[in-house]
């Protein structure tokens, strides 16, 4: 009786043994794919942001020349 229940724990372990070698390499491709993710929605997002403060300091400059403009024009 106990040479089975040693076969059996070791066919337990054996079979335990790829699947959390498996688990593991899952769990790893999804930090990674996690990680990859994030810094493509940062990058995005900075270039989002970088348009926007380029086309606030555009409209800015537009808003200056033509108020210089106007004001030259009264005097």
């Amino acid at each position: 009786m106990r040479i089975l229940w040693l076969v059996l724990g070791a066919l337990l372990l054996v079979s335990a043994l790829p699947i959390g070698l498996y688990h593991r390499q899952v769990l790893q491709l999804s930090q990674d794919k996690l990680v990859d993710t994030e810094r493509v929605q940062q990058t995005d997002l900075t270039r989002s942001l970088a348009q926007e403060i380029q086309l606030f300091e555009s409209n800015l400059t537009q808003q200056l020349t033509s108020e210089r403009r106007s004001s030259h024009s009264r005097a």
